[in-house]
């Protein structure tokens, strides 16, 4: 079992103490910096929290499914000029050229 904090913070103090030569007026030091060390060390020794893998968030999943695309793209960089310009997102898809669809007609 780990000892308590405290306690590994005094005895960090005083190896800092007894490497400095034993000197009667810096424990204070010794114990500021004894206990940034063991911060140190806990936060290095915490397990770091997992990522949830993808295939568990069917929503997010979804969301970048719609995101996805030239469509998508195109509306991302309209919203993004709108608010470049400070204009509305309708005015500025109105002024983009659509593409028409010929039906029926045969280049001859």
């Amino acid at each position: 079992m780990s000892m308590p904090r405290e306690d590994r913070i005094r005895q960090r103090a005083y190896k800092l103490w007894e490497r400095e030569g034993c000197p009667d007026d810096r424990s204070e030091v010794h114990w500021r910096q004894a206990t940034h060390e063991i911060d140190d060390e806990d936060r290095l020794a915490a397990p770091t929290p997992m990522k949830t893998p993808a295939r568990t968030r069917p929503r997010q999943q979804a969301r970048e499914g719609a995101s996805k695309g030239p469509k998508a793209h195109a509306m991302k960089a309209a919203e993004a000029a709108a608010r470049q310009y400070g204009l509305a997102l309708s005015d500025i898809l109105e002024a983009l050229p659509l593409e028409k669809k010929k039906k029926g007609r045969k280049a001859s």
